[in-house]
C-alpha cells in the first residue's frame, strides 16, 4: 500500500491499480478500508479529477462519517450546488465530529458550518415559501411553517455562537430577525 499511496500523492495510479482498490474497498477491517479510500481520494485530487474525488468524497463519508474535515468539505460543496438538505447533514455530521479541531481553526470551521446551516434552513423557507404563494394548500402551510421553525433555531444557534465568540456577523442577525418575523426575538 505504501508504493500506491506515493503513487497516488501524483495522481499517478493506473485505471488497473484504481480499480484494485475500489474491488478491495468492501473487505477487511475497517482501519484498511479507511487507507484505501483515502488513497483513492488523494489520487483523484492529485490527478485534478475534481468529479471523481467529490464522488469517492461522498462514498468515503458513506463509510466512515466522522470525517470532520471532508464532511466540512462536502457539506460546502453541497451547499454551492443548492442541495441545502444534504449540506445541513454534512454540516452536522463535520459539527458532531470537530472536536477533533483546535483553537482558530476550531473557531473558523463552526463558524462556518453555522453560516452554512442558518443559509441553508433560510434557502429551505424561501423555495418553500415560494411553491406555497404558487399552490396554497394545508399541507404546504404546515411543511412551510415546520421550514421556517428550522431556519429560526439555526440561524438562532449561528447568532448565538458569534456573540459568544465575538465575532462580527451581521448577516446572523438578518437570518435570525428574517425567519422570526421581527428582531426583538433575536436580540
Amino acid at each position: 500500500l505504501t508504493r500506491l499511496e506515493s503513487a497516488s500523492l501524483q495522481g499517478q495510479l493506473s485505471a488497473a491499480q484504481q480499480t484494485c482498490l475500489r474491488d478491495a474497498l468492501p473487505d477487511g477491517p475497517r482501519q484498511r478500508r479507511d487507507r484505501l479510500s483515502r488513497i483513492l481520494l488523494l489520487n483523484a485530487r492529485a490527478a485534478g479529477d475534481t468529479a471523481t474525488w467529490w464522488a469517492l468524497v461522498e462514498q468515503h463519508l458513506a463509510q466512515f462519517p466522522t470525517d470532520p474535515e471532508l464532511a466540512y468539505l462536502y457539506a460546502n460543496h453541497l451547499g454551492q450546488k443548492a442541495d441545502y438538505r444534504g449540506a445541513i447533514h454534512w454540516a452536522d455530521a463535520a459539527l458532531a465530529a470537530g472536536n477533533q479541531w483546535e483553537g482558530d481553526r476550531q473557531l473558523q470551521r463552526v463558524n462556518s458550518l453555522l453560516r452554512l446551516r442558518a443559509i441553508s434552513a433560510t434557502r429551505i423557507w424561501e423555495a418553500q415559501a415560494n411553491m406555497f404563494a404558487k399552490e396554497p394548500s394545508d399541507a404546504g402551510m404546515r411543511t412551510l411553517g415546520t421550514v421556517r421553525a428550522s431556519a429560526l433555531v439555526l440561524t438562532r444557534e449561528w447568532l448565538d455562537f458569534t456573540r459568544a465568540s465575538g465575532l462580527d456577523e451581521p448577516q446572523a442577525l438578518r437570518l435570525c430577525a428574517s425567519a422570526a418575523g421581527r428582531h426583538s426575538t433575536c436580540n
